[in-house]
């Protein structure tokens, strides 16, 4: 349980302005009695804020997302916590799903393929070729052969 001589330190500590900004754009400020600071003293106001609207310690797998993705804008209302880091990256890559690049139009070139394989990360592997797209399987025969160009017109190949 946090304690109001806690709160106090913290007002302090703002009122004195012993902040830094670090190179990610998180702000840290010094508060050596805190249990999970740094060897320097130091911990993130956002963690401290989570704490403080909690009322309690946050354990070292919780996760402070900052909702906007401004990592110095602390308002608890901007502020939304994980139970775990696997959790958060979950979170991130369900925002990242909008982002992707629409592949439904694309057919590979050389094998008429609408649906090519799918990587680790959920994306479709296509690769320019000429002037379109080939299938990473296509990709991988040209490679195998190491066709550059043919001299028959209307090759399917080329």
């Amino acid at each position: 349980m946090i304690d109001r001589d806690y709160i106090r330190t913290y007002l302090k500590v703002i009122y004195l302005k012993s902040t830094k900004r670090t190179h990610g754009g998180y702000i840290w400020f010094m508060m050596p009695q805190h249990p999970y600071c740094t060897g320097q003293g130091y911990i993130y106001e956002h963690r401290f804020l989570m704490e403080l609207k909690l009322g309690r310690y946050l354990t070292k797998t919780e996760i402070v997302h900052h909702i906007d993705g401004n990592r110095s804008n602390n308002n608890i209302k901007n502020l939304f916590l994980f139970q775990s880091h696997s959790k958060h990256i979950t979170n991130h890559n369900l925002e990242r799903e909008y982002i992707r690049t629409d592949n439904s139009g694309r057919i590979c070139l050389l094998c008429d393929n609408t649906t090519p394989k799918i990587n680790i990360k959920g994306f479709p592997i296509w690769n320019k070729f000429e002037n379109g797209w080939i299938c990473d399987k296509c990709k991988g025969k040209l490679k195998y052969f190491k066709i550059i160009s043919c001299i028959t017109p209307n090759c399917p190949i080329c």
